[in-house]
């Protein structure tokens, strides 16, 4: 018989009566929010114009505005398969931000929730 036994939310000592149970929920999210920012800041401190993509991603975040209008002016159906959420969003951080700051922003807030999420425990 094993000293650890590991359940969901608690550590059991069942060789040790000094611990019964110890509550690792809270430690281990602050634990996953730490690593996603880290991750995150890493991915968005990347130089922007080293990568291809990258670059066109600076082209939509320079002329969102201008490219977002273009596709209303063809119609609903030329503009839904475009991704206009993503173009209205660097609409809205271009009237902020310069487009360097908008990319980099939208690095790392989705590079942030995919690692909060992919890496977050259901069963805490």
């Amino acid at each position: 018989m094993s000293c650890l036994v590991i359940k969901p939310k608690t550590f059991l000592f069942p060789c040790l009566n000094t611990f019964k149970h110890i509550d690792i929920g809270f430690n281990l999210h602050v634990l996953i929010f730490f690593l996603s920012f880290v991750y995150a800041y890493a991915l968005q401190s990347l130089p922007l114009l080293e990568y291809k993509d990258r670059i066109n991603y600076l082209n939509y975040a320079s002329y969102s505005d201008v490219i977002f209008f273009m596709y209303l002016n063809r119609g609903l159906p030329v503009l839904i398969p475009n991704e206009p959420v993503w173009l209205l969003t660097n609409i809205v951080l271009s009237l902020i931000f310069t487009p360097e700051t908008s990319l980099r922003i939208i690095i790392f807030s989705s590079a942030f929730i995919f690692f909060l999420y992919f890496y977050k425990d259901k069963s805490i």
